[in-house]
């Protein structure tokens, strides 16, 4: 989907780090304009975004209830008749565009998993990725391949928690330990911009190139 195909009048979910902290707004989709949107001027803690990073969008198709992720490339502020708007280029983040050997980022990190909607646990997330991501059993449950799974875990603890859900893809051994490898089905933009996050660690860029508004 591109973006300029997002309907007029849908609400948007836009998040993003604006000053070092992520933060999560709505909007509207106006109208298309040149290669991007126009939607209502977004704001973060009651002041309009002028520069963000790690950014991305969700919308909710009405008719078919389908989510679409992209990545917004840039989000920038414009002006008409004394009213504030914003402008918003990027594209949609596709299970096509990232292939089974997409990059993974190591982050070790506690979360808790229910199998089959029914069995908390508890595990450490070795690596993540945006296909999927490996967790570390600990040995107490049992996994089997195609197995549905919901994730839960922090990524620090000033923000807020992140939920995924998936299917087992696999289980095999890590370091020794029992792991399971999941191929992640329902992405947020919170979980996006994490990762987008870790990528640029990863690169030694912080936490990424600004985009304008």
């Amino acid at each position: 989907m591109k973006i300029q195909q997002m309907k007029q009048g849908k609400k948007i979910i836009i998040s993003m780090i604006h000053k070092d902290k992520m933060c999560k707004a709505e909007a509207y989709v106006l109208t298309e304009y040149n290669t991007g949107v126009l939607i209502t001027p977004v704001y973060c803690d009651g002041e309009i975004v002028d520069f963000c990073r790690n950014a991305s969008l969700e919308y909710e198709d009405s008719i078919s209830g389908e989510k679409h992720i992209f990545k917004i490339d840039s989000l920038m502020k414009v002006s008409f008749v004394g009213s504030d708007f914003h402008v918003v280029n990027g594209k949609e983040i596709t299970t096509d565009d990232h292939k089974r050997k997409a990059e993974r980022y190591v982050i070790n990190t506690p979360a808790t998993v229910h199998i089959n909607g029914t069995v908390p646990s508890s595990v450490t997330i070795h690596d993540i990725s945006l296909r999927g991501m490996a967790f570390m059993t600990g040995g107490l449950a049992k996994y089997e391949k195609g197995d549905t799974i919901k994730i839960m875990f922090y990524k620090d603890k000033k923000s807020g928690r992140i939920d995924l859900t998936g299917t087992v893809a696999r289980v095999f051994k890590l370091s020794g330990h029992e792991a399971v490898g999941v191929s992640l089905t329902g992405l947020s933009t919170d979980y996006i911009s994490y990762v987008m996050q870790k990528k640029n660690e990863k690169l030694g860029v912080g936490a990424g190139a600004e985009i304008s508004a």
